[in-house]
């Protein structure tokens, strides 16, 4: 992946998991939490190509640490 696709994918997952989670179908926990493989498969479903190594990579080098996968 690229620094373009990860930026791109890295402000989507910070527009999904803090302002709009319904607007993908996604159910977060009341800890802000969601299933990962849901997560992967939402996204997919919106034409977006991740996968959970691609995921990984986004959590592991995002500089804020602004996600965590548990």
């Amino acid at each position: 992946m690229n620094e373009k696709e990860n930026i791109h994918l890295s402000k989507l997952l910070s527009y999904i998991l803090r302002h709009k989670p319904d607007e993908y179908g996604i159910i977060l926990d009341e800890n802000g939490y969601t299933n990962v493989d849901i997560l992967i498969s939402k996204l997919n479903a919106h034409n977006e190509n991740i996968s959970f190594e691609i995921l990984q990579h986004i959590v592991d080098t995002n500089n804020k640490k602004t996600f965590c996968i548990q």
